[in-house]
């Protein structure tokens, strides 16, 4: 009596759709405006191809980064957890030393030094100085995981940050405005 092969067990899958990695879309302007005795003033508009962008989602809190690793200017928004919406949609006020009804801590950081080795630059925190703004989140795909909005942000009369991150008594002080979008950011 001979044994007889059946052949492979294995069974063939159906084959997945491919799903292709939406590249995100970001955006990021900001001015410093100095007092009128100043000729000082200046903006930048840093591109898609110079900035990126970070969007975690932890027990606790939300986190947007957005930065341009080649340029000098970075903003991080963290969300408290309590305070998003069930679809993470809404608009989200910065918090301030004077903005009791803000939720959302922010910080702008300005590099003078920014590469690998060495990072020197000046910090701001919006629930330390006068700030205003908001983080606004139009859209989340939860299945993909991606999110869309806009951000802005004002800190009024602050130690010019191109003085360094100890200014002298007599440094200017300015106004830093910054805006922004996402489209598309990956949520980790």
């Amino acid at each position: 009596m001979g044994l007889t092969s059946c052949g492979s067990d294995s069974k063939q899958e159906d084959p997945q759709p491919v799903v292709s990695a939406t590249p995100s879309e970001l955006s990021m302007a900001r001015t410093m405006t100095y007092p009128a005795a100043s000729s000082r003033n200046n903006g930048l508009s840093y591109t898609q191809q110079t900035l990126s962008g970070a969007a975690v989602l932890e027990e606790k809190r939300f986190y947007l980064n957005f930065v341009a690793p080649e340029g000098v200017d970075r903003v991080n928004f963290e969300v408290p957890r309590t305070a998003l919406s069930p679809g993470l949609t809404g608009t989200y006020p910065v918090l301030s030393r004077s903005n009791s009804g803000g939720v959302v801590p922010a910080l702008y950081v300005y590099y003078r030094v920014n590469v690998a080795t060495s990072l020197s630059g000046s910090l701001y925190y919006s629930a330390q100085n006068q700030a205003q703004g908001q983080l606004t989140i139009t859209a989340y795909d939860a299945t993909r995981k991606l999110i869309s909005g806009t951000y802005e942000m004002q800190l009024t009369n602050i130690h010019d940050p191109l003085e360094g991150p100890l200014p002298s008594s007599t440094a200017l002080r300015c106004d830093v405005n910054l805006t922004g979008s996402f489209k598309d950011l990956k949520v980790e």
